[in-house]
């Protein structure tokens, strides 16, 4: 990556991380045509792509506060592990609330559709009511 680093916006990357501090470089900062780190300053865990751009990735990351990373008692760092979960076509607030990371793999590995229920506020003659209707995700 530091080969061909003008191919790359590295200015995600957290200056004093003492594992990617490396990578930091604000010269393609928000250039466009310029490849972005998505998850910079993490370390991805697990990657679950059962379809074309339905996928959900674990990742872990160091906890800092004010540019020092925290520290247990042993001396190894603190982490705090996260996912981030991308279905097109499916409301952001369904996939954020209701959609796990287990789901995905059940669609991987045993190709159970999964199907939840959104409500959806209605306005008809002056009234509202909420309407349900159903998202699926295979």
């Amino acid at each position: 990556m530091l080969k061909n680093k003008d191919r790359y916006d590295m200015s995600e990357f957290n200056p004093h991380h003492p594992l990617f501090g490396k990578f930091h470089d604000n010269t393609n900062k928000k250039v466009l045509g310029k490849f972005k780190e998505e998850f910079s300053n993490r370390v991805i865990t697990q990657v679950i792509c059962p379809r074309p751009k339905m996928y959900t990735v674990k990742s872990m990351a160091a906890l800092h506060k004010n540019n020092e990373f925290q520290k247990d008692d042993e001396g190894n760092w603190i982490m705090e592990e996260s996912d981030t979960k991308k279905v097109k076509g499916i409301n952001k607030t369904a996939v954020k609330n209701q959609i796990t990371f287990e789901d995905f793999a059940r669609v991987l590995e045993v190709n159970e559709q999964t199907c939840r229920n959104k409500r959806i506020p209605k306005l008809c003659s002056s009234a509202l009511y909420g309407d349900t209707n159903k998202e699926s995700t295979q």
